[in-house]
């Protein structure tokens, strides 16, 4: 994993909490009522903000201000949006890649 190589303990502690996750070694929630017991606990600064859980608020919580910055490699290569099982991938692309879209071809 590419993070591991950096020195920043914020990176390193992420990667190490991605790979816990892929190896399925962080313990799950315990069980609720309506809770999957295979669950896992999400750090609060990962989660979206439940005031708008859809996908475009998720777009607009990675890429705020993106009107600003989309010519901006380094602001795009800060941010990303992962979904661990590929299913949702196309349709979250062409979600950003349109928001985009519209941004150059008005400037």
């Amino acid at each position: 994993m590419r993070v591991m190589a950096t020195n920043s303990k914020e990176q390193q502690k992420f990667a190490k909490w991605v790979l816990n996750v892929g190896n399925n070694s962080l313990p799950a929630i315990t069980e609720e009522e309506g809770i999957d017991p295979d669950w896992i606990k999400i750090p609060s600064h990962m989660r979206l903000p439940t005031k708008d859980c859809s996908l475009r608020g998720l777009i607009r919580t990675i890429y705020p201000d993106h009107q600003c910055h989309f010519r901006n490699a380094m602001y795009l290569m800060h941010r990303s949006i992962s979904d661990p099982k590929n299913t949702n991938v196309d349709e979250v692309n062409n979600a950003i890649l349109n928001r985009y879209l519209k941004n150059y071809t008005h400037t």
